[in-house]
């Protein structure tokens, strides 16, 4: 008999342990979570999905040719593991957060073509 009531006691135990946490749970207050509020970026696209169409582009064929005729240099603006990953051939290397810093170090008499992408 008593090992009966020993289950009893523990099973009442358990359970009577289990409805006040059920209780706590639902009794908890409720907190808030909010999504982060957004950042209004500008950013300007064309008709085509072309980001910042105000920017001149040239095509690559174009840019090829001048870099070839040594009337452009090619500036890769992303950042130095950007770069080492892979870059073209003949790039400088001046990630865009050191541009101001460092754009005097370009040569001067020749059209710069940056790319970033």
């Amino acid at each position: 008999m008593k090992k009966q009531q020993r289950g009893t006691f523990k099973l009442l135990t358990i359970g009577g342990t289990l409805l006040v946490i059920a209780a706590a749970v639902l009794l908890m207050p409720k907190q808030s979570v909010e999504a982060p509020s957004s950042v209004n970026v500008p950013d300007s696209h064309d008709n085509d999905g072309v980001p910042y169409p105000e920017v001149p582009r040239i095509s690559l064929e174009d840019a090829k040719a001048r870099y070839d005729e040594q009337s452009a240099i090619i500036v890769d603006v992303r950042s130095e593991e950007e770069y080492e990953t892979s870059h073209i051939p003949g790039a400088y290397s001046l990630p865009v957060s050191e541009l101001e810093a460092r754009y005097q170090e370009l040569p001067q008499n020749v059209e710069v073509l940056t790319y970033c992408t």
